[in-house]
């Protein structure tokens, strides 16, 4: 029958094929037809889709125009080539081309097809092709699912068989992975064995064989303990002690490893081991003796952390026979019996310190064996008879030392040994001993579903774009701050409110409250003592309503400023307990401000849980626990008499939020986050604050941190009940503090101790501090909020959070009144003259009157920036993420309607990680090609209150604001 030029037949409505058109393009979806003239009239119903275009932009246009073919390769599309090649497999690829919507220029590198030519008519062809997809990940990368894959193409097949061969290969690799790590536990297993058990013992252990004991008969014991340890226990710190032990330790360790004896157990300092089992030996007297010998001499090398003077050990060795066998299965011990033992620990307690008691019968070993050479081995000196409790009196001798002729422990020899000895010291580290280890070894924990998550709880790993702690930038800032240079005070907004800077003020000057009344002034200056820094200072000035930091603040200077608040409360306590400052005093200050800036580098870059939001709680709970003491002055019975309550509330609220992850709790324990199995008591993320924070104090700031410690014994316990006191969505928490603060500061129990009046009225200020913005200024409120609103918006856009803008502004409603109020009365009861319940209720006010507004205003703002930021990246993310497969809202507003909505379904499902914030490489392709392009996000409409959108606290220019970063640093994670 006749066709037209469409191929269609007239008398039936069928195309050459014998088909309906629409039937055609469903059974072969990507399929193309071409005329003569290679023109194509006609595609399949996927493959526009595929392409990124419209059907009518394909319809008429020349194949060559849209589809390349890249084998077998040929010069270009010619019907003689093609049809002598009619049989064979065709590769094509999708023609680079011009966006006629955007303008930008799409070149899609991972969409590939393979298929047949088929020879329909003397003037039309048709590829049936099919995406050329070996596993699933290449069709991923297409955009593409099985189901996409047509019915009749053997693609599938092709599929399946690559990802079984990709999952036989990965098995195998995991097995590997898995066998190799068996292999090194199984090392580590076998070492720790060895170590606590003879390696015969313990290889019958392992067979699970009964070890039945044995009796040696030629044995010698060595027994050993420090002269003076109980009064060195008294006159140092334990770990102080612990040091001690390990030098002597390793001394005693490698000496006994290069006399080839058998250590069998330590207890506190005592030292016990043998010669002669579990492997005999005939040498066994030689060798404890020399061991001895060496000992004497080289524990010299190790200090008393008490007087700095070298230890001295008493020395007690005895030769004869004993049993010994494995005692115990919980934690199974060799131990050896025996009387030999009970008459060497004799000689040991009778002995004298620097000194070697040994036995009669030793004795004669000895000099049986010098006999044999060419003159005496040992010097040897009888002491006589001793009475030993338990044995009457027994004849013994000193061992002073190795003659000339001892070549293993003579004079020469020892010194050898001694240089070894030194050099075992000196390759060792003290004092680096981790009190909070919170490095977890990998397991199925926190392997979760196949993935291999290390190390989560590792002290000191920070991702963020931050200063690093560098020593020569905090020593020159030490410098200048302690010299007065940094200086410059700044304002905030509406003039009416100021912030606190870091300035060189006058005592005299009003600057902080914007109150001209003279001799207020000079009575606050009166106030001032020798431990207040300037940034103290000027926050004595301030008032409740008007604190916050000066915007311009770099990071640097906000630590300094920060350190001015601690440094000022350390020392204020410090001169209440004592009446002189520590020796140290500028060596402390230093750590302190090497601390603070170390912390300051643990806080990522959140919206709201950051360093800045934890400088404005320093400064926050800083005037509370001023005011609070001035309030205390007025009262008969304070509260609590703890000097040092202001210090910890103020460092407790410095460390509270390190390494917060940005979400809350309750989400870590939805998705089973690994800290949800590490801290299974609830408070995932305050515990982890806690152990990091405190874990940094302790082991990298030993002179603070011992300071600290000896002046307040209880800090560490009153810290940590401080930082779990701030996770508000702990129900049970919040109850145990508020029926601790009624038991203790209202009705007053009579069994009330000082640490629960202490432990109470730190609870209730640092807890008001963390939500300080919410009794302060208008402005610092709104500016806080919005900074939360973006903080649980961008938990959204990954897909771990429901969308915070429906009913945000009805959210904080109820959290003013039924958290704040009532927190803001009970800390009435502590400092009345703040008017901390007056502040709440005009937020209150404000926010039931122009809240709504201004949650409109930020809601829609957030709306605008989304749709403008996604449409002026669709060319890069196009380009750098072809998988983003244009949907049928995309088609119907010309590419731009409705891509949000497929991408957000793609964000969550792969582009994004809550815990990482790090983005995809092809993701950060995209941002960086979006830079490029000449559209950008249009110029925002201020809020109701001209509140800017949130940034993080940093130099500007000078507008005041105190976030000014665009959305995209919350959305795509930079």
């Amino acid at each position: 029958s006749s066709t037209n030029s469409r191929g269609l037949d007239r008398s039936r409505g069928k195309n050459a094929l014998g088909l309906p058109p629409a039937k055609v393009r469903a059974v072969f979806p990507y399929h193309v037809m071409v005329d003569a003239n290679f023109t194509i009239v006609q595609v399949g119903r996927a493959l526009p889709e595929i392409l990124m275009r419209d059907v009518s932009d394909l319809i008429g246009r020349p194949v060559g125009d849209v589809l390349k073919i890249i084998k077998p390769i040929l010069a270009g599309w010619d019907w003689p080539i093609l049809q002598r090649l009619a049989d064979q497999k065709f590769y094509l690829v999708p023609v680079p081309f011009d966006d006629t919507v955007t303008g930008a220029y799409i070149e899609q590198t991972d969409v590939k097809f393979k298929g047949n030519m088929i020879q329909i008519s003397s003037d039309k062809a048709m590829f049936v092709l099919s995406p050329d997809a070996e596993n699933i990940h290449e069709l991923s990368q297409m955009g593409l699912t099985m189901s996409d894959l047509p019915l009749h193409s053997f693609q599938r097949d092709v599929v399946f068989l690559g990802e079984h061969i990709a999952s036989e290969v990965k098995t195998a690799h995991k097995l590997d992975r898995l066998s190799k790590r068996l292999n090194r536990e199984k090392d580590l297993s076998n070492t720790l064995l060895n170590s606590m058990l003879p390696p015969t013992v313990a290889e019958s252990l392992r067979a699970g064989k009964t070890v039945e004991p044995l009796l040696y008969e030629n044995v010698t014991l060595f027994f050993s303990d420090v002269v003076g340890f109980t009064n060195i226990c008294d006159a140092v710190e334990p770990w102080d002690v612990i040091d001690m032990l390990n030098q002597l330790y390793t001394v005693m360790d490698h000496l006994a490893s290069h006399f080839n004896l058998y250590k069998v157990e330590t207890i506190g300092d005592a030292y016990m081991c043998c010669s002669g089992l579990p492997t005999p030996d005939e040498n066994h007297a030689q060798n404890i003796a020399n061991f001895a010998i060496a000992v004497s001499e080289c524990v010299h090398l190790v200090k008393s952390p008490s007087d700095g003077e070298p230890l001295q050990l008493r020395i007690g060795i005895h030769t004869g026979h004993c049993m010994g066998g494995v005692v115990g299965t919980l934690t199974p011990h060799y131990c050896l019996f025996g009387d030999m033992v009970n008459t060497t620990s004799r000689h040991e307690s009778t002995g004298v310190g620097g000194k070697i008691q040994c036995s009669s019968v030793l004795y004669e070993h000895l000099a049986e064996y010098s006999a044999d050479s060419k003159g005496p081995m040992y010097k040897l000196t009888p002491r006589g008879y001793v009475d030993m409790k338990g044995k009457g009196k027994c004849y013994t001798y000193w061992l002073d030392g190795g003659s000339e002729h001892n070549g293993v422990s003579g004079p020469t020899a020892i010194e050898g040994l001694r240089e070894q000895v030194r050099d075992a010291l000196s390759k060792k580290k003290w004092k680096k001993r981790k009190y909070f280890d919170f490095r977890r070894r990998r397991s199925s924990v926190y392997n979760g579903a196949g993935s291999d998550i290390a190390d989560t709880m590792t002290v000191g790993t920070n991702a963020s774009a931050r200063l690093v702690d560098d020593e020569k930038t905090v020593g020159s800032l030490h410098s200048r701050i302690t010299e007065g240079v940094v200086s410059g005070m700044g304002e905030v907004g509406d003039k009416s409110e100021s912030s606190v800077h870091p300035a060189t003020a006058s005592k005299s000057t009003a600057t902080a409250s914007g109150s001209n009344n003279e001799t207020e002034n000079q009575s606050i200056a009166d106030d001032l003592s020798d431990h207040d820094t300037v940034s103290f200072a000027e926050m004595k000035r301030t008032q409740w309503a008007d604190i916050k930091w000066d915007p311009n603040l770099s990071r640097i200077e906000l630590v300094a400023s920060v350190h001015g608040l601690l440094s000022s409360m350390l020392w204020k306590c410090c001169s209440e307990l004592s009446s002189e400052m520590p020796d140290n005093k500028n060596v402390l200050d230093h750590e302190l401000l090497r601390y603070v800036n170390r912390i300051s580098s643990l806080y990522d870059a959140h919206a709201f849980h950051s360093f800045e939001h934890a400088a404005q709680v320093v400064l926050s709970s800083a005037h509370l626990v001023n005011e609070y003491n001035k309030a205390k002055q007025h009262i008969k019975t304070p509260h609590d008499s703890n000097p040092f309550t202001r210090f910890i509330t103020v460092f407790a609220a410095l460390i509270h939020d390190v390494k917060h992850l940005g979400c809350p709790n309750a989400q870590l324990q939805k998705e089973n986050h690994p800290l949800n199995v590490v801290y299974s008591q609830g408070s995932y993320q305050e515990r982890q604050s806690i152990q990091v924070a405190l874990g940094v104090f302790l082991e990298e700031f030993a002179a603070l941190s011992t300071t600290i410690l000896k002046l307040c014994p209880d800090f560490l316990h009153l810290v940590t009940a401080a930082v779990l006191a701030t996770d508000v969505a702990n129900k049970e928490t919040q109850a145990k503090i508020q029926e601790r603060f009624e038991r203790v500061l209202i009705v007053e129990h009579e069994d009330v101790t000082e640490f629960d009046k202490t432990r109470s009225c730190i609870e209730q200020i640092l807890l008001l501090a963390d939500v300080g913005h919410c009794s302060q200024g208008y402005e610092n409120f709104l500016i806080w909020n919005q900074a939360f609103f973006y903080e649980c918006l961008q938990n959204h856009i990954q897909g771990h959070a429901d969308d915070p803008r429906p009913g945000w502004h009805v959210g904080q409603i109820g959290f003013l009144e039924f958290y704040i109020l009532p927190l803001a009365e009970r800390c009435n009861a502590l400092i009345p003259q703040c008017e901390l319940t007056k502040g709440t209720r005009r937020i209150l006010r404000l926010w039931k009157r122009d809240g709504i507004e201004w949650t409109d205003d930020l809601v829609k703002r957030s709306y605008e920036a989304e749709r403008a930021e996604m449409g002026r990246m669709i060319p890069a993310i196009r380009a750098a993420s072809p998988k983003l497969k244009p949907t049928a809202d995309r088609k119907q507003s010309g590419g731009v309607g409705g891509l949000r909505a497929s991408i957000s379904k793609k964000v969550k499902k792969k582009r994004f990680s809550l815990f990482s914030r790090k983005s995809t490489s092809q993701n950060r392709q995209a941002v960086a090609a979006a830079k490029n392009v000449e559209e950008s996000i249009p110029e925002q409409a201020p809020a109701a209150n001209d509140i800017p959108p949130v940034g993080t606290i940093r130099a500007n220019d000078g507008s005041g604001s105190f976030f000014d970063e665009d959305l995209e640093k919350w959305w795509f994670g930079s």
